[in-house]
């Protein structure tokens, strides 16, 4: 009976052992893990987090109104949140013109896939070809932070 006691201890003692190691292992790996990931947010492309498309029809009929789109798609694990500042600045030149002048996340007509879609209502104003900038700037979110990006993209239609 005694003997049975003494190694019962012995076990329980080598369990305790045993899970205490273990717990400074995963402790020690975490922590690496988390030096490590940090490091690879330090050098972070934002860009990399996201396309962004900007399509508008190939033709309007002067007088003729139609749609530009603007959408924003995050790639996995990204996200355009909504309480983060969104701002773009609309340029007509040539033939189109914008409604808007401005956007801002408010605007969206829809989210896909965490990232805004936007449908710029323009207008064909007279023969010819017309173009629509964009200078957009916003936040691309990831689980540990967001980060500031910007874009400037262009976009042609053919007034007839």
């Amino acid at each position: 009976m005694r003997r049975m006691q003494l190694w019962l201890g012995v076990f329980a003692l080598s369990f305790v052992a045993l899970a205490a190691c273990s717990k400074t292992a995963e402790k020690g790996a975490s922590e690496e893990a988390t030096k490590r990931s940090a490091a690879d947010l330090e050098n972070l492309d934002p860009r990399s987090l996201y396309d962004v498309v900007l399509e508008a029809p190939e033709t309007l009929a002067a007088g003729e109104s139609g749609t530009v789109t603007l959408a924003i798609r995050p790639k996995d694990g990204a996200e355009v949140k909504p309480e983060t500042p969104l701002r773009a600045s609309l340029e007509s030149r040539g033939a189109i013109r914008a409604e808007k002048e401005r956007l801002s996340y408010a605007d969206h007509a829809r989210v896909e896939g965490k990232g805004p879609v936007f449908e710029i209502p323009v207008r064909g104003e007279e023969a010819g070809q017309g173009e629509l900038g964009v200078d957009l700037d916003f936040y691309v979110c990831i689980a540990e932070l967001c980060m500031k990006t910007a874009e400037k993209l262009a976009v042609t239609a053919q007034v007839q």
